[in-house]
């Protein structure tokens, strides 16, 4: 089998871990079930070696053709499964941030945190144009000034950005329901 293919299946059954390639195996059963037993118990090996891709990648090349063929279709499902995994990881985050917002819809706490991260941004600011800043802290001072200006431009986008509409629209949506 060529290098390149070597070692692409590599980073899959890396990624993908012993556990999932023996559940993937097993779901073929038979031969390919054993071939994804050895190569999930190669993975375990090498994983916690240095450079485990390139060990990965060596002891697969020892295969046989016949076992390399069988890799071949178990990392053609490791793929489908991984994608599968992530999108259900996808799937649940959206899931959590829309639970989050139906549940604290009409909260009077991104308001407050808007307003108090304005005040502390505008402190900044000018304790920044007024005050002189000891070289020792200018590091510190750079990070903290950019921490909140990242949180304050959070909470401005959820006024400004899709957060704030989508919140509009559900009121108005519920609004003509009723």
């Amino acid at each position: 089998m060529d290098p390149v293919t070597l070692t692409a299946i590599g980073t899959t059954l890396l990624k993908a871990g012993p556990s999932i390639i023996r559940g993937v195996g097993a779901l073929f059963g038979g031969s390919t079930a054993e071939v994804a037993d050895k190569v999930a118990g190669i993975t375990e090996v090498v994983a916690g070696k240095p450079n485990p891709q390139q060990q990965l990648e060596q002891a697969l090349s020892q295969l046989p053709p016949e076992q390399l063929l069988e890799l071949k279709n178990i990392n053609t499902s490791l793929e489908v499964e991984l994608a599968r995994i992530d999108a259900q990881r996808e799937a649940n985050r959206l899931k959590d941030v829309q639970d989050a917002r139906s549940k604290h819809r009409d909260h009077w706490m991104p308001a407050l945190l808007t307003v108090g991260l304005f005040i502390m941004m505008s402190a900044v600011t000018w304790a920044l144009f007024k005050l002189a800043i000891p070289n020792a802290n200018r590091d510190l001072v750079v990070y903290v000034a950019g921490q909140i200006a990242g949180f304050f431009a959070t909470g401005v986008g959820y006024w400004l950005g899709t957060s704030r509409s989508s919140k509009e629209k559900d009121l108005a949506r519920e609004g003509s329901r009723g």
